[in-house]
């Protein structure tokens, strides 16, 4: 989409079906593996849709309030800038980090390497262990594990 003058892209709602299914097209121009979300188990998702009549679910799903339009790179790069301050986040974090971060979390919470490497769009589950970011809990896991042995055995 183009207006004055600048590249706009996101989410349109016509690519969500009436199921509230969508194939987002991330890795189209890389791995072509294919991902398929329902959001209708995604509650906070669910939550935002709540506020937004089914009369007017058409075109661009995130627009600037002031333009109406998709938002253009640097006017959403500060809003996310000031948005990640006031939440408190870590200095140099950035919104691609996110997707990592599910990975890592649905790790912590027992989903399979190869659901996260599904969802994540990974063609291959070593891409999905590099997102992974678990490494301070794993290096805590074997130092436990290493510790228990040693009591267990009187090493």
């Amino acid at each position: 989409m183009l207006a004055y003058g600048k590249k706009r892209i996101g989410p349109m709602w016509s690519a969500i079906d009436d199921n509230l299914m969508t194939q987002p097209t991330k890795t189209e121009d890389t791995t072509a593996v294919e991902v398929t979300l329902d959001l209708s188990v995604c509650p906070m998702v669910m939550e935002e849709f709540e506020h937004i009549p089914a009369s007017e679910r058409k075109g661009p799903i995130i627009v600037n309030e002031k333009t109406g339009l998709p938002f253009i790179y640097q006017t959403f790069r500060l809003g996310w800038n000031a948005d990640f301050e006031a939440a408190g986040m870590p200095r140099g974090m950035r919104c691609r980090d996110l997707r990592a971060g599910g990975v890592t979390e649905g790790g912590k919470a027992a989903a399979s390497k190869d659901d996260r490497r599904k969802v994540a769009g990974h063609a291959k589950e070593r891409q999905t262990e590099k997102y992974d970011r678990d490494q301070t809990e794993a290096f805590r896991r074997v130092m436990k594990a290493r510790t228990d042995y040693r009591s267990k055995n009187g090493t």
